[in-house]
C-alpha cells in the first residue's frame, strides 16, 4: 500500500495537498510567508502540509522560472493565482523527487480542475508536463556529473599509491 492509499494522517496525501494549496493561496493573497500562515493556524498542521509549504517557498524562484519558461505565450503575471500556487507546490514536489511524477501531475491537474478556471487543468497539465521533463533532465545530469566525479577520483590514483601487498 502506497502513501497515497494510507488512510489516516489527514485523510490522505490528497487531502494534505489540498490543505497545502489552501494555505499557499492564503499566503499569496495576504502577501505573507508560509511560516506566518502556519503560525496563524489554530490547529496543528499535518507535517506533510508543512513540508509542502516550506519546500515550495524555498523553491519558489526556480518554480516561477520554470513556469515562465514552459508556459508558452503566457507571462507569469497573467496566470491565475490559483494555477500559480498549484504549479509551485507541484514543481517543488518534482524538485524534491520523493513522489512519483505521475502522482504529482495527476494531483495538480485534479486540483486545478476543481479550484480554478475551466481551462486550468489543461494549462497546468501542459506546463507541468514540460517542467517535469526539464527537472528529469536536470536530475539525470546531476546524477551523471556526480558519478563522473566519483569515477574521476579513481583516475587520480597513481601507481605509487598502490601497495604490492
Amino acid at each position: 500500500m502506497s502513501d497515497e492509499e494510507i488512510p489516516g494522517l489527514i485523510g490522505s496525501r490528497r487531502a494534505a495537498r489540498e490543505r497545502a494549496v489552501e494555505l499557499a493561496y492564503e499566503s499569496e493573497v495576504r502577501k505573507i510567508t508560509a511560516d506566518a500562515v502556519l503560525d496563524s493556524q489554530l490547529t496543528t498542521v499535518d507535517p506533510f502540509v508543512v513540508d509542502l509549504l516550506v519546500n515550495a517557498e524555498v523553491d519558489r524562484a526556480r518554480a516561477e522560472q520554470l513556469i515562465s519558461e514552459n508556459s508558452r505565450g503566457w507571462a507569469i503575471s497573467r496566470i491565475a493565482t490559483m494555477d500559480k500556487v498549484i504549479m509551485r507546490l507541484a514543481i517543488s514536489e518534482l524538485i524534491q523527487g520523493k513522489i512519483p511524477v505521475g502522482v504529482v501531475l495527476n494531483e495538480a491537474v485534479a486540483m486545478a480542475g476543481r479550484y480554478s478556471t475551466a481551462e486550468s487543468s489543461r494549462f497546468v497539465n501542459g506546463v507541468l508536463s514540460s517542467v517535469a521533463e526539464v527537472i528529469k533532465a536536470s536530475h539525470a545530469a546531476d546524477t551523471s556529473s556526480s558519478n563522473k566525479a566519483e569515477d574521476s577520483s579513481f583516475d587520480t590514483v597513481s601507481a605509487d599509491d598502490v601497495s604490492d601487498g
